[in-house]
């Protein structure tokens, strides 16, 4: 994803975003938003932090394991937090070295307590700092994966489809079970008082009493087999309707349909990608007003005050990219949209800069073509 700081255009919001990506890069936030979303989708719930490097004076943003957080808010507004305790463990080394703590064994447990006007940290059962909060915010943006009505924390997207992973797991080891006896076929032998020396496999030769029978057991007769399989397609249709995934997303449409037809077939996880990036865009937000605050009050970059940005998601599915370009040609010539939005609809990361580029050329070009006649 991309964003656009708010009011865009102004020389403020091209630093910031320019800050923004610097500070995406360095801390490699598009492999850590991957595996936050990852997390939080089987957790239910999702957190990021947000502090300050004295050494390296940046940012500095992490994701961090909902299952270590404790977290406090209004009655009245779940979404207003008013105390974050976050607990972790590091080994005793990094207690002696980090915190000054002597420690010896094993790991020695570290208990952050953020409130908006006072932070606590305590190391091994030690208080090592108390004081006033640097940032006068609780530097974490924690989310839920599914929100729960006027709940704080969210549901895994894996609540309404364990069961049914449960019962195909149980009926894919029938099958699998069938499957190998048949591969392994059993010698039934009727009117027959000892099975000595009866060995089942290519050449092999019977010598049956008079008015004895024997026969291989077809487990694969009568259909039974297929009733199976149909109730493991029954259970693979259930388990893509509660995950909102069609088997067209895996390229598996079972028919020849127009790209219109396909669109409307996987609409459902088209619905889906946009609700999660809604939750995302106001997860973006507050992350980055966080990082932004951070860069003008402790990097003294002069932002004009600019915490606001709007996410720029690329299309969910794809898309013909020459008529994409038509359109957004169409729009500009028109009035209609802001050449610096377009280009940023396109996916270009910085538009002022490609702004800036095009119009230096342009120059060069009438420059070049000022002396010909």
């Amino acid at each position: 994803v991309t964003f656009t700081v708010l009011p865009e255009g102004t020389p403020a919001a091209a630093r910031a975003e320019d800050a923004l990506a610097a500070v995406y890069a360095a801390n490699d936030l598009a492999a850590v938003d991957f595996a936050a979303a990852i997390d939080a989708a089987v957790l239910g719930d999702g957190a990021f932090k947000v502090v300050w490097d004295e050494v390296e004076r940046r940012p500095v943003v992490t994701a961090v394991d909902v299952q270590g957080l404790a977290a406090w808010w209004q009655a009245d507004d779940p979404r207003r937090v008013t105390r974050v305790v976050q607990r972790t463990s590091v080994p005793a080394e990094e207690a002696r070295s980090r915190y000054g703590v002597r420690a010896d064994g094993g790991p020695v447990a570290v208990v952050e307590d953020w409130r908006p006007e006072r932070f606590t940290l305590t190391v091994g059962g030690v208080t090592r700092r108390a004081g006033p909060n640097p940032f006068g915010w609780l530097p974490y943006v924690i989310f839920a994966n599914a929100p729960r009505p006027q709940e704080f924390w969210g549901e895994s997207d894996l609540a309404d489809l364990l069961d049914v992973q449960r019962e195909l797991n149980r009926r894919l080891s029938v099958v699998a079970g069938i499957l190998e006896l048949s591969g392994n076929p059993i010698a039934v032998l009727e009117n027959v008082e000892a099975a000595d020396g009866i060995q089942v496999g290519p050449g092999a030769l019977w010598e049956l009493p008079e008015g004895a029978r024997a026969y291989l057991l077809d487990l694969l007769g009568g259909g039974g087999v297929g009733l199976h399989m149909q109730y493991i397609d029954l259970l693979y249709r259930v388990l893509h309707d509660l995950a909102e995934t069609p088997r067209t997303a895996f390229g598996d449409s079972g028919r020849e349909l127009s790209g219109a037809a396909l669109e409307v077939e996987i609409q459902p996880l088209v619905q889906k990608v946009k609700r999660k990036r809604r939750a995302w865009d106001s997860v973006f937000a507050r992350r980055n007003a966080l990082i932004l605050d951070l860069l003008e009050r402790f990097g003294g970059l002069d932002l004009g005050g600019a915490r606001r940005t709007r996410t720029v998601w690329p299309p969910i599915l794809p898309a013909d990219w020459d008529a994409t370009v038509r359109n957004e040609v169409q729009l500009v010539a028109n009035g209609l949209r802001a050449r610096r939005t377009a280009l940023a609809h396109l996916g270009v990361d910085d538009p002022e800069r490609e702004l800036a580029l095009i119009e230096s050329g342009s120059r060069a070009v009438g420059q070049s073509g000022s002396g010909v006649e």
